[in-house]
């Protein structure tokens, strides 16, 4: 970890619901309820499961944050694909990046 410890990982991870999350919303819109009830709380599920793994900080947690962190990115993008767009996506691709980058630091 760098100098500020885990701070900036829990910081961008905690955050995802505010900006990821409307790049989300953005991209079911439109999508039929149980499709868009299943993606949400497949999410807030892997998002909780994230979090945990940042306050507690052991071996095996922090090599499985890992491989969630960058995984945002590809969530991030699959929304862009489904038709998010404009500033909301471009903070939600921000933020997700801002996230796998603290995963992947040292």
């Amino acid at each position: 970890m760098n100098s500020f410890g885990p701070l900036p990982l829990r910081v961008a991870w905690a955050t995802l619901p505010l900006t990821l999350g409307p790049t989300l919303n953005a991209a079911l819109d439109g999508r039929s309820s149980p499709v868009a009830w299943t993606v949400a709380a497949g999410c807030w599920a892997l998002w909780a499961i994230g979090l945990l793994l940042t306050l507690l900080p052991r071996p095996v947690g922090l090599t499985a944050y890992r491989q969630a962190g960058p995984s945002t990115v590809l969530v991030a993008l699959a929304a862009v694909a489904a038709g998010a767009s404009g500033p909301i996506a471009a903070l939600g691709v921000a933020a997700s990046l801002a996230a796998a980058a603290t995963s992947l630091a040292p």
